[in-house]
């Protein structure tokens, strides 16, 4: 079904429609085109993925469709890139992904509810193995950990999130922090590496 739905409503007709519709908004009435813009393509794509967006921006990628869950009331704002690979990526309802933000997710990425991802934040479950000499990286397989992000949970602004990372929940991630390692339920974590502020 899913398959069937992908084909007769491709991404670029539900993309045509939404800033068609948006286009004409400016026209009529300028302070609504963009809020309508935005949740005509959430409709439309839900309709297509059988997903529960409730806002989805302009320039969302979502590779592999099949292989991304995505629960009722979520947002995407605009040039969020989901790139599930051979993973998984799967997030919780009423959860929101920012501006510019990429889920690398070719060793499963999970986000819980409640949660709220700021511009420019990276998720990598997935990495580049470890240079060897006289072995190329291209050659190398890569290496693969998932990462799972709690309830409620903030992330900053242009964090970013290494494989094997757990993120418990109530957490808070600061701005540019460099989360190498698992963040405790109910703390705040800041710094490049990432290093618990309060408990």
């Amino acid at each position: 079904m899913l398959r069937i739905r992908m084909i007769f409503m491709p991404e670029i007709l539900i993309e045509l429609i939404a800033r068609l519709v948006g286009f004409a908004l400016i026209v009529l009435s300028p302070s609504k085109a963009y809020g309508a813009e935005i949740k005509l393509r959430a409709i439309l794509t839900n309709i297509r993925l059988g997903s529960g967006f409730r806002d989805l921006g302009r320039g969302v990628v979502l590779a592999r469709p099949q292989n991304i869950s995505i629960a009722r009331g979520v947002s995407f704002r605009s040039n969020v890139i989901i790139m599930p690979g051979g993973g998984t990526f799967t997030i919780g309802e009423g959860s929101h992904i920012s501006h510019h933000s990429t889920m690398a997710a070719g060793g499963n990425i999970s986000i819980g509810e409640d949660c709220a991802i700021s511009s420019g934040v990276v998720v990598y479950s997935i990495t580049n193995a470890k240079p060897e000499e006289g072995k190329l990286l291209s050659e190398m397989p890569p290496i693969k950990a998932p990462v799972k992000i709690g309830n409620h949970v903030h992330i900053g602004a242009n964090a970013t999130l290494l494989p094997g990372v757990v993120v418990g929940d109530y957490a808070v991630i600061g701005a540019g922090a460099v989360v190498t390692k698992d963040v405790p339920a109910k703390t705040t974590v800041a710094g490049v590496p990432a290093r618990v502020l309060d408990a």
